[in-house]
């Protein structure tokens, strides 16, 4: 079951990978062809606590549920998280690429998906709170 600091932490998670994201792109280490240090490579929108979330538990939690707003919310994170995810990526090979310019312009759709993501979650869980499921 889903709690109350549930959305709270998984925002979190996602700033801090945001953060992640940024350090690897900084370190010109890690896109150094003989380099074997350990950087910061993303995830998929299905390896994340969120992900796992969104794709299984949840979709149970919220497929039960009447109001309609909150199926609205929960379905319209899918989208969004998808592309978060994948513009990390995106992000990590332009920097590879020596593309820093269109790095940084990944990193900026990423803040933009990312106060998306926020509102969203913060909306859905001050609903399910009045619904009193978490």
């Amino acid at each position: 079951m889903t709690t109350s600091v549930f959305f709270l932490q998984r925002v979190n998670d996602h700033l801090q990978y945001l953060n992640h994201i940024n350090q690897t792109l900084e370190n010109d280490r890690c896109f150094e062809e003989h380099t074997h240090i350990d950087c910061f490579k993303g995830s998929s929108d299905t390896e994340c606590k969120l992900g796992h979330w969104l794709y299984d538990e949840g979709s149970a939690e919220i497929s039960v549920l009447e109001n309609q707003r909150i199926k609205e919310l929960f379905d319209g994170l899918f989208e969004p998280h998808i592309r978060f995810h994948a513009i990390s990526k995106e992000a990590i090979n332009k920097r590879q690429a020596g593309d820093k310019k269109g790095a940084q312009a990944a990193i900026a759709e990423m803040k933009k998906i990312s106060n998306l993501l926020t509102s969203h979650m913060l909306e859905l869980e001050t609903l399910l709170r009045k619904e009193g499921v978490v």
